[in-house]
C-alpha cells in the first residue's frame, strides 16, 4: 500500500480527525514533490499557519519559522491538541442536555 498518495495514510487520517473535532480551522492534506510524503498545513482565525508531519513514530508540528514540536501518534489525540492549541472550539465529549430541562 502507498501511504504517500492513494493511501488513507498518516496525514490524511490526521486530516480527517482536525475537520471531525475543529471544522472551524482551515487544514489541506499536501505532498512534498522532492520526497513524496504528504503533510498537512493547519491554521486558525488568527494563527500563524503550521506545518504537520508523521515521523514514523508520532506527528511534529511547527510554524514556518519555529522549532519541531511533538504531537500524540494518535489522529484523533492529535487534532485534539491542535484544535487546543490554535484556539479552536471543539466538542464536548458529554452533552449537556435539552436546553429546556429544569433540576
Amino acid at each position: 500500500m502507498d501511504l504517500t498518495s492513494e493511501g488513507f495514510g498518516p496525514a490524511k487520517r490526521l486530516h480527517a480527525a482536525i475537520r471531525q473535532r475543529a471544522p472551524q480551522l482551515a487544514a489541506c492534506v499536501l505532498r512534498n514533490d522532492e520526497s513524496g510524503l504528504s503533510h498537512v498545513r493547519v491554521t486558525g482565525r488568527d494563527a500563524v499557519p503550521r506545518v504537520v508531519m508523521w515521523t514514523g513514530r508520532s506527528y511534529q508540528w511547527c510554524s514556518e519559522s519555529g522549532p519541531w514540536e511533538r504531537l500524540p501518534a494518535d489522529p484523533a489525540q492529535a487534532a485534539s491538541e491542535i484544535a487546543e492549541q490554535l484556539g479552536a472550539v471543539t466538542p464536548s465529549a458529554e452533552p449537556d442536555g435539552p436546553a429546556d430541562a429544569l433540576p
